[in-house]
């Protein structure tokens, strides 16, 4: 008797381990969400400024520059990259003058690139981010989820009469 009980509490223990450890790991990957989505919420006010004014101000700057100093750990190179290319847009675009009250030619087409960009970012970010932002990417299935996922891969590799 003594040996069943032993062995149904350190069951038990182990039981209740793995579930904190759950726990803990889905905390973490919930925290990792959170500081994605402000980032990406900074760059979407930033965006959302030069949409409305279809310039570059002071606070967009500040916003896009906030979002990418904590981008730098959080995200990969593909971002990082995509936050120096809007950077390079945003400086262009700001030394943009007007000459005697009329934007020069080249005004016109920077202030359109500025726009395609903002429009891309409407149509397009969500999926640009959208890998970092999943929150399935490192959470631990439960061991019944495993095994119903692994029985699929098997049946998914099955010849039609074995199903």
């Amino acid at each position: 008797m003594n040996a069943w009980a032993t062995t149904m509490i350190s069951g038990l223990v182990f039981v209740v381990a793995y579930l904190q450890w759950r726990t803990a790991h889905q905390k973490v990957v919930l925290d990792l969400f959170d500081r994605r989505l402000a980032i990406y919420e900074k760059l979407r006010q930033s965006m959302r400024i030069i949409n409305q004014t279809g310039k570059v101000s002071d606070e967009a700057d500040r916003l896009l520059l906030e979002a990418e100093s904590e981008a730098a750990f959080l995200f990969g190179p593909d971002i990082q990259e995509y936050f120096r290319d809007l950077w390079m847009l945003y400086v262009q675009s700001r030394l943009i003058t007007r000459d005697n009250g009329y934007l020069s030619q080249d005004a016109v087409e920077q202030s359109r690139k500025l726009m395609k960009t903002v429009g891309e970012f409407y149509n397009s970010g969500h999926y640009r981010f959208g890998r970092y932002m999943r929150m399935d990417q490192m959470l631990v299935p439960t061991p019944l989820e495993w095994l119903v996922e692994r029985n699929r891969q098997r049946l998914s590799y099955a010849d039609e009469h074995q199903r």
